[in-house]
């Protein structure tokens, strides 16, 4: 019995440490690449804000990660390219606590 105990234990304590190494990498993700995407993603959804002044808003979830970003799309006068600059963003645990922000002056 204290066997399967010791073995229960062992695997509890790896899937903790496996879920905040995920963790600890997809923060590490978000703070350092602008605009970058959950490793596992299960959705990725774009919201219009403000048509008149083309801010919109992207939502990715994730496998427990989810990261929200604002932008405004630019258009090139030059040319038809539409560039998109990115002014916030938001990574959240279980899509209800945050877990980071940033926001550009």
């Amino acid at each position: 019995m204290k066997k399967y105990l010791k073995i229960t234990i062992i695997c509890i304590l790896a899937v903790i440490i496996i879920f905040i190494s995920y963790i600890g990498i997809e923060i590490y993700r978000f703070n350092t690449k602008l605009g970058c995407q959950p490793l596992f993603q299960i959705r990725a959804q774009e919201i219009n804000i403000s048509s008149e002044n083309n801010i919109k808003k992207d939502l990715y979830d994730g496998l427990f990660i989810s990261f929200e970003y604002e932008y405004i799309l630019e258009r090139n006068e030059s040319s038809d390219v539409q560039s998109k600059r990115i002014y916030k963003g938001e990574m959240r645990l279980f899509n209800k606590i945050s877990v980071k922000k940033w926001e550009a002056n």
